[in-house]
């Protein structure tokens, strides 16, 4: 009889814990944007993984671009320009170097022509 009384427990615990990741499930989601910060104040504008620890992260903050190198450990300003410095087209006309979905795109248009 004595164990019958550690099942509410145990029921309570597991509902607590389920309901605590259900929480942080929830706020992972949602991309908690603007907590103290006016609307586009920083923005994330490219993110390279160096490793799987390492990355390069390009911001723009406060009329400036910023290169930061992030560690596990620390953020590391590596580069500062001004906004009005930073080119807004390619330079010489050069199209940017899109990503995969761009390119496989205009594969799969060439393809179609030459059929």
């Amino acid at each position: 009889m004595d164990n019958y009384d550690f099942l509410p427990a145990i029921l309570s615990f597991i509902f607590v814990i389920g309901l605590l990741l259900v929480s942080l499930w929830f706020l992972r989601t949602r991309n908690l944007k603007g907590l103290g910060l006016p609307n586009d104040s920083i923005k994330i504008i490219e993110v390279l993984r160096v490793d799987q620890r390492n990355k390069l992260v390009v911001v723009n903050y406060s009329n400036r671009r910023l290169l930061l190198g992030v560690s596990a450990n620390q953020v590391s300003l590596l580069d500062s320009q001004l906004l009005t410095d930073v080119p807004e087209s390619p330079i010489n006309g050069e199209t940017p170097a899109g990503g995969f979905k761009e390119h496989f795109h205009k594969l799969l248009k060439t393809h179609n022509k030459n059929r």
